[in-house]
């Protein structure tokens, strides 16, 4: 990678804390169904720093706007027509601001891959926790009245398509 020794161990340490945070965003929302505006927000910026400090050799600056724009804004329309569709929020505010965050770390395919991922994740977890509360009551599995936190999915998804894609980063050092 032609980045400076700096640089290198910039872009590292905005990876490092990428997933810290979003390792935190998942365990907030699992407790709490939120995921804090200033975790997304500095998921966000750790994004940028970190294809500022790599010189943009994975994404353009075009890249990553547009990786920003599309998953916001695909998500922001999601969520806005799903909500009055069922006529209650069907997503949360923050999963929009995640998805937008994770597309300023993935661009355009990235965080479509990253989404495709996230949403298979929240199926297998969904599944196992419809299956296990029907064991544990003895009942049938219900998983039309199921609901889980996206974000935790939509973080593992952003997560592993991050280390797949900048695994270069860490194996210079």
């Amino acid at each position: 990678m032609n980045v400076s020794i700096f640089s290198e161990s910039g872009a590292v340490s905005c990876l490092v804390g990428a997933f810290l945070l979003l390792a935190g965003l998942s365990a907030v929302d699992f407790k709490v169904r939120l995921l804090p505006n200033q975790m997304v927000l500095m998921t966000a910026f750790l994004g940028v720093c970190f294809h500022i400090m790599t010189g943009f050799v994975f994404l353009s600056p075009l890249s990553v706007f547009m990786g920003g724009v599309l998953g916001f804004g695909a998500f922001y329309a999601i969520r806005h027509v799903s909500s009055a569709f069922y006529g209650q929020e069907a997503m949360g505010f923050g999963d929009v601001k995640l998805i937008g965050a994770g597309g300023l770390w993935l661009g355009p395919e990235g965080i479509v891959l990253g989404v495709t991922i996230g949403a298979c994740a929240g199926l297998v977890h969904g599944s196992i926790l419809g299956v296990c509360t029907a064991l544990k009551t003895g009942t049938k599995p219900d998983f039309r009245r199921l609901t889980i936190p996206a974000g935790p999915g939509f973080a593992f998804g952003i997560g592993a398509v991050a280390l797949w894609r900048f695994w270069d980063v860490f194996s210079g050092l």
